[in-house]
C-alpha cells in the first residue's frame, strides 16, 4: 500500500508544480489507472494526451474556450483597435483567407510580364471555378 501512496504523492507534486509538462503527468495517470484497474481513468488520460479528434467521444466542455474575436486595423484614414468581429465577419474571413492568396502571387519574385501572365491564368481558373465569366455585370 505504501508504494501506491508514494506514486500518488509524486503525481500530486507533479500536478501542483506548474513548471512540469503535462504529457508526463498524463502518462503517470494512465499507469495509475492500470494499477487501480480503472479503465475509465486510463481512457480519460489517454484522450487528454492524444486528443479527441478522430474518436466518437465529444470534446469535453472544459476543453472549449470561448473568447471574443477582436481585430485592429485601418479603414481609410481611421484606425480602429479591439473591435469585435461578428460571426458573419468570421465566416467571411475564413473563406477570404483561402481565396486571397490565389490573387496575391509573390510578385517581388516575378518580372512584370510574368506577373501579368500569372494573374491572367489565375483569373481564368477563378472564372472556371465560380462561373463568373458567364454572368452579366449589370444589375
Amino acid at each position: 500500500m505504501r508504494l501506491r501512496r508514494s506514486r500518488l504523492d509524486r503525481l500530486e507534486d507533479d500536478v501542483l508544480n506548474e513548471s512540469r509538462p503535462l504529457a508526463p503527468i498524463l502518462r503517470q495517470v494512465i499507469a495509475l489507472g492500470g494499477h487501480a484497474h480503472s479503465e475509465q481513468l486510463r481512457t480519460w488520460a489517454l484522450r487528454e494526451l492524444q486528443g479527441y479528434e478522430g474518436t466518437d467521444v465529444p470534446i469535453p466542455d472544459y476543453r472549449r474556450i470561448s473568447a471574443p474575436l477582436v481585430m485592429d486595423g485601418f479603414a481609410g484614414r481611421f484606425q480602429f483597435r479591439e473591435q469585435p468581429v461578428s460571426m458573419f465577419d468570421q465566416r467571411f474571413l475564413a473563406a477570404f483567407s483561402g481565396i486571397s492568396p490565389h490573387f496575391r502571387p509573390r510578385r517581388h519574385r516575378m518580372t512584370a510580364p510574368g506577373y501579368r501572365t500569372e494573374m491572367t491564368v489565375r483569373f481564368v481558373i477563378w472564372d472556371q471555378i465560380t462561373g463568373a465569366a458567364g454572368r452579366s455585370t449589370t444589375a
